[in-house]
């Protein structure tokens, strides 16, 4: 009898502490849903601006770096294929004078018959 008692009493306890368990965890399971579908929208909503007001701030900083590529003066000499020489060629460049007197119209005699 008493191993029929202590059975019985192991299988209730069982039964109602699986119950009980079970029916806890539905609660928690259904608060913690409600909670954040219900009472956390405009937490959510609060997020999502936040994140977009980020997400707008990388953008404004990435066109401001590529303002500040395109505007800044680059050397072709930084791209050139060509090996750098030590000596430059020395270029000639007329002066005004010469320039003038390479420009003056040509006159020609003319004699009159």
């Amino acid at each position: 009898m008493a191993t029929t008692m202590t059975a019985t009493m192991i299988t209730t306890m069982t039964a109602s502490m699986t119950t009980s368990m079970t029916t806890s965890m539905i609660t928690v399971t259904t608060t913690t849903t409600t909670r954040f579908t219900r009472n956390n929208h405009a937490a959510d909503l609060a997020w999502m601006a936040e994140i977009e007001t980020i997400l707008n701030l990388i953008d404004e900083t990435d066109m401001r770096d590529d303002r500040d590529e395109t505007s800044s003066v680059i050397s072709m000499d930084e791209y050139s294929d060509k090996p750098k020489s030590k000596t430059s060629t020395p270029v000639s460049v007329p002066s005004p004078k010469q320039y003038h007197l390479a420009r003056a119209p040509l006159t020609t005699a003319t004699t009159a018959a």
